[in-house]
């Protein structure tokens, strides 16, 4: 059995864990530079001006939540209103599924947050 992770131990982990990642926001890439970026935040203003029904789709687990609030809160403050959803892990399975894709009938823009790029053919769907 291991030990129990004491308050040493995880300051121990996280120090480990920044010094070989980023120490603060201003390490971390320009959003800029991501591929198609321009592209995304294009078809999101053209959303947002054609009042178009906008879903954000993210994961169950810790960053996914936290991306999809993330999103909702940006979307609260330009007060536009959204639907989103956080799939259930045992029903609809990891990131955007089939299982999903009847939930977003009428959606005419979703956005996946934290979900990798596997969901090809759920993505096809969409």
């Amino acid at each position: 059995m291991g030990q129990p992770l004491t308050l040493t131990g995880l300051e121990t982990l996280l120090t480990q864990r920044f010094e070989e990642g980023f120490l603060s926001l201003r390490d971390l890439p320009q959003p800029s530079l991501f591929k198609d970026m321009d592209k995304a935040t294009e078809r999101i203003a053209s959303a947002i001006k054609n009042r178009e029904k906008i879903t954000i789709i993210g994961d169950y687990d810790v960053d996914g939540v936290t991306s999809t609030t993330l999103m909702k809160l940006f979307f609260d403050e330009i007060s536009y209103p959204i639907e989103w959803i956080i799939p259930n892990r045992f029903r609809d399975g990891y990131g955007l599924s089939t299982n999903i894709i009847p939930r977003i009938i009428g959606t005419d823009l979703a956005i996946t947050v934290d979900n990798g790029i596997s969901a090809v053919y759920a993505a096809q769907l969409c």
